[in-house]
């Protein structure tokens, strides 16, 4: 969890894909907090959710909020949908069911009438273990997956992580719609670009060394696979300055 704290973002910034969940609640105020992709978000309380597309985010002003960011596959305890259903979007907390909309205004006007900062962020943690005191079930087998794909850096198939946590392949799949809201072959690709951007980075190494250290079999898929992530080539995204990952 992140404190409250006010932050003037860039007038224009691409976010890629990482397959992870933030949530925002806003403690400043709510007109024209943010655009994503063209639509405004004005609401209290939201969601993003980055699972394989970009966002383009832009913000006319300073903005002062509290921000829990999920690792990967961790955010499906708070929230009362299969993460499928909020998957690529920003969506207010007052959209997510009846009960969610619920508890989130609670802890809304619980941040609301707190008189300190401390106080707004122990009103979020409060909400939050409610959530997971309700919703929580040990996913190994799931978690399992995850962690072979990031040890492997992204060079594994679904069926072979299927067989190492004893999941069959629709089982597979209905764990990752359900904790995730992204399908295991396409977080394997996304988390695989995702590793060749930070190497561009980091490192001063050709694209053809980036393409090759992170996985991939040649330039071409490489190539394809960032205009899909990021809407740039590799050689754009490695000179882009307002690009976030």
């Amino acid at each position: 969890m992140q404190a409250p704290g006010t932050w003037e973002p860039p007038p224009h910034s691409r976010v890629l894909p990482d397959g992870c969940v933030e949530l925002f609640v806003n403690i400043g105020d709510t007109a024209d907090l943010f655009e994503v992709n063209g639509r405004k978000i004005n609401g209290s309380s939201f969601i993003t959710s980055r699972m394989n597309c970009f966002m383009d985010i832009s913000s006319p002003k300073q903005v002062h909020f509290i921000t829990v960011w999920f690792y990967p596959g961790r955010s499906w305890p708070f929230f009362d949908v299969p993460m499928s259903f909020v998957a690529n979007q920003t969506v207010c907390l007052s959209d997510i069911g009846k009960s969610q909309a619920e508890a989130a205004k609670e802890m809304e006007q619980r941040v609301e009438a707190a008189l300190s900062d401390e106080e707004k962020v122990q009103a979020v943690q409060e909400f939050l273990i409610e959530k997971l005191s309700r919703n929580y079930r040990a996913e190994e087998s799931f978690q399992s997956t995850l962690t072979l794909i990031e040890k492997s850096l992204a060079q594994v198939s679904v069926d072979s992580i299927a067989r190492a946590v004893g999941l069959s392949h629709r089982q597979l799949l209905r764990k990752y719609d359900q904790c995730l809201g992204l399908g295991p072959k396409e977080y394997i690709k996304m988390r695989r670009f995702l590793t060749a951007s930070k190497l561009m980075k980091v490192a001063k190494w050709s694209l053809t060394d980036v393409a090759y250290e992170a996985g991939y079999f040649d330039q071409a898929h490489f190539i394809h696979d960032a205009k899909q992530f990021s809407g740039m080539t590799p050689g754009e995204l490695r000179q882009a300055k307002n690009v976030l990952f």
